[in-house]
Order: C-alpha cells, then sequence, then structure tokens
C-alpha cells in the first residue's frame, strides 16, 4: 500500500456545505463534485467522506460519470488511513 508524504503549503480552500439536510450524502456528494468540476475552473476538489466504503462508492460514481461526459483529463484519487 503506497504512503503520501505531502509538503505542509497551504493554498485557498473554498469550503461548501449543504443547505439542507440529504438523504443520501454519498450520491450528494458526488453530484456536487460534479457541479463544481464544471462550474469552476480547473483545480483540485477535496470530498471528504466517513469510511472507506464509502470513499471507495464515491471514487468509483465519480469515475464512471466522468467518462459518460467524456471528461478527458479528470481523475480521481480515493485516499484513506486508519490509525
Amino acid at each position: 500500500m503506497p504512503v503520501f508524504n505531502i509538503a505542509g503549503r497551504t493554498f485557498p480552500v473554498e469550503t461548501l456545505y449543504a443547505k439542507t439536510p440529504v438523504e443520501d450524502y454519498v450520491e450528494a456528494a458526488v453530484k456536487q463534485a460534479l457541479a463544481i468540476h464544471i462550474a469552476y475552473p480547473p483545480g483540485d476538489i477535496l470530498v471528504f467522506m466517513t469510511g472507506q466504503e464509502e470513499i471507495e462508492t464515491v471514487a468509483y460514481s465519480l469515475e464512471e460519470r466522468l467518462e459518460q461526459l467524456c471528461k478527458a483529463g479528470a481523475y480521481t484519487r480515493p485516499l484513506f488511513g486508519s490509525t
């Protein structure tokens, strides 16, 4: 399993929250990430989920939908850790 060490640099971050509670937060995260990807200029999108299963589900769903949208150059990198 790869280990990533990332130098501590800061970049401007915009934090977005759902305005109302959602029933399926995994699907809502996928839809929001896609909306950001389409509406904003190129950059990175971080999606924080509660566990490995949710992370893998979001990554898989995003890859499928990005493929359907023919979005070349977009990719997912699911990262999760344990204590």
